[in-house]
């Protein structure tokens, strides 16, 4: 990671990694004009916040880049055509994932986007219960391509149970969550899902004083 400061090579590929294929990216340009990442100034304090950015995710959050996975925003199905157990996710592809020869997960859309198909793992960080990892299956459906949803997470709304709610009590609010398809990161099998219900509103006899908000946030 430390070559990203020196080297070009190695600074377009964490480029690519952090921004997909896109080629509009102003550092990228500069890159591809032949600017060295250790002498031209902007560059150089640019590529330098990214890599202090990455360096204290890795320190104060143990993230670690899975190359077959994204961190994307949860949504829900609105068409109503997901069953439980079923996900929906299209993808921005990498450089690097275009060029690969596995597409086997990959339904291509266009030039620079695909469809996951196959089974998936999902959680939510912080992920504390083996529950809250859940093994999901990605399909490809026709009505969900043709609204255009691209690299976030689609969840069903059919179920006894959402989806979210199962990944350490999630919900669709913004929150992020983890896909993979890496074969080597999807369990054989999963444990019941922990129970995240929340507990029922007081009922109150009059109303509720600042005093007392005050009081329940401390």
């Amino acid at each position: 990671m430390g070559k990203m400061l020196t080297n070009r090579d190695a600074s377009l590929k964490v480029l690519e990694i952090l921004n997909g294929s896109d080629s509009r990216n102003i550092l990228v340009k500069m890159l591809l004009q032949g600017y060295e990442p250790n002498q031209e100034p902007y560059l150089s304090m640019m590529l330098q916040a990214h890599y202090d950015n990455l360096l204290s995710d890795l320190k104060s959050r143990c993230r670690i880049f899975v190359p077959k996975g994204r961190i994307l925003v949860g949504c829900l199905d609105e068409t109503g055509i997901l069953n439980y157990g079923q996900v929906y996710v299209r993808i921005t592809m990498s450089k690097a994932e275009l060029q690969s020869g596995d597409q086997s997960f990959f339904r291509k859309v266009d030039e620079t986007t695909c469809i996951i198909v196959g089974k998936v793992v999902v959680t939510k960080n912080p992920c504390l219960h083996p529950g809250d990892i859940r093994v999901l299956e990605a399909i490809y459906v026709v009505e969900l391509e043709e609204k255009g949803l691209v690299d976030c997470l689609i969840f069903p709304q059919n179920g006894q149970r959402p989806h979210p709610n199962e990944c350490s009590g999630g919900d669709l609010d913004g929150d992020l969550y983890f896909i993979s398809w890496d074969k080597d990161l999807i369990p054989h099998q999963t444990e019941a899902p922990m129970d995240y219900t929340g507990r029922r509103p007081r009922i109150m006899d009059h109303d509720v004083t600042l005093e007392e908000i005050q009081k329940f946030f401390c």
